[in-house]
């Protein structure tokens, strides 16, 4: 278990520390503009409904091939999921409808093409 000292120590050696709380948000913001629930998402990554609100939610931090093939499914980098801070202004770019990134996201899922990766 962390304590207070080792989590100073963990920062202090030079690596940013990565907020389980911020992931769950990016999480859950990417999964709100993808316009999927989180049953289907939970679905699509052959998790439980339980498992992605614990990681929405903060209390667990998914791992690094359960966020890849997050990033896939949701159409957004693994940087977006992981961010610590909001987007760069300059690197935002204009939003596609929802009715758009639905069918990108399905065409990706129907190949199955992020499962060969």
């Amino acid at each position: 278990m962390w304590t207070e000292k080792k989590r100073s120590e963990a920062t202090d050696n030079g690596f940013p520390e990565i907020d389980s709380v911020k992931v769950g948000r990016n999480i859950r913001n990417a999964i709100d503009e993808s316009g999927y629930s989180v049953s289907d998402v939970a679905g699509m990554l052959f998790m439980s409904n339980q498992a992605l609100y614990q990681c929405i939610k903060g209390d667990n931090l998914p791992s690094l091939p359960t966020i890849y093939a997050m990033s896939r499914v949701l159409g957004v980098t693994i940087d977006d999921l992981i961010r610590q801070e909001g987007p760069e202004k300059e690197n935002v770019q204009e939003d596609n409808s929802i009715d758009e990134k639905r069918n990108t996201r399905r065409k990706i899922i129907d190949n199955n093409s992020w499962l060969d990766r």
